[in-house]
Formats: structure tokens, sequence, C-alpha cells
């Protein structure tokens, strides 16, 4: 043992050594050590987030990169449904306009609202904001059915449908450190 590796002990011992009066959910890293310090009653409070490595999570990761190649994919392909939009008003006043603005809205609000999906998804876990996300971007293309008036797409499509996708993206992309807590803890 060399005197470098005898400081860095020395530190972790006095580090554990301070830590122990703190706070019992933290967990104290070392270069050598890792201790954690749990309350019982927070250890059986907390055992619905402690996963296997690997396992399930290789299949969570697999619809995990479906679920972004969807989401990814039907707010970038709206180019597809711009020419549509545009042969079915093309009555409409300003309707070349007003059909680029539909898709350029809900990507705007698809990424203002990651940050409240990356709140809500802190605070309930990624399940319940993916299924919000879900409900609300499925709710929104259901009204997209029944309007006729150019103008409600930015309500329906615009709006709801990227707040939709907000939740969902952001859920979609927090799901992978629950299972794999080895290689999300070196970065």
């Amino acid at each position: 043992m060399t005197k470098n590796d005898r400081d860095q002990n020395d530190e972790g011992q006095k580090f554990i050594e301070l830590s122990r009066n703190s706070s019992p959910e933290v967990v104290f890293k070392n270069a050598i050590k890792e201790v954690k310090l749990l309350d019982e009653n927070l250890e059986n409070q907390n055992s619905d987030f402690i996963y296997q490595e690997g396992g399930w999570g290789w299949i969570v990761v697999l619809c995990s990169g479906f679920s972004l190649g969807i989401l990814i994919g039907m707010i970038n392909n709206y180019s597809l449904l711009l020419n549509e939009m545009e042969r079915v008003y093309n009555q409409t006043e300003n309707h070349v306009v007003y059909t680029a603005w539909i898709g350029s809205l809900s990507t705007g609000v698809q990424y203002i609202f990651c940050s409240f999906g990356s709140i809500a998804t802190d605070f309930f876990g990624p399940r319940k904001p993916g299924i919000f996300g879900g409900l609300i971007s499925g709710a929104s293309l259901a009204l997209c059915v029944f309007i006729d008036d150019l103008r409600l797409y930015f309500l329906t499509y615009g709006v709801l449908y990227g707040i939709g996708q907000a939740f969902l993206l952001t859920s979609t992309l927090a799901i992978l450190p629950h299972y794999f807590n080895k290689v999300s803890d070196k970065f």
C-alpha cells in the first residue's frame, strides 16, 4: 500500500465518520469504498424503485428505443400532414402559413414543456407522467379527427399534442437509470 493509497483511505474514513451524522438516505462514495446509510423505514418505503441490473432492463431499453423512435418520428414527420392539410384547407385564408405553424408549434411546445415533464417525472416517477402524456397525446389526435376549422389545430395538434409528447419524452428518457444503476452512477 503506497502513501497515496493510505491518504485516500484516511480521507475516506474521515468522510464516512462525518457522514454518519447526516441524512440517512444519502449514499456516500469514495474511490475505494461505497457506504450506504439507510434507515430501516426508508428501505421499506423505497423498495419499489430498486431493480436488479440488466434482466428486464434490456426489455425496457428496447421499448424505450421504440418509443423514442415513434415520438420523434411523429413530431418530425409533420411534413406528410402539411401537404394534405394544405390540399384540404386550400379555401381558408392564409392556409399555407397556418398549416406550417401548427407543426412548428407542436415541436416548440414539446421542447418547452419537457422541463415540466422532467419535474413531474422527478416527483411521480416515470410511469405516471408517461401515462398522462400518452392520454393527452391520444386525446389530442382523436380530437383532430373531428375538427373542421384549421385554427383549432393550433390547440389540439399544436399545444395539446406537444404537451403530451413532452411528458412521454421525459418519462421515456428517465426510465433507463432505474434499471441500470452501475452505468448511470458513472455519469
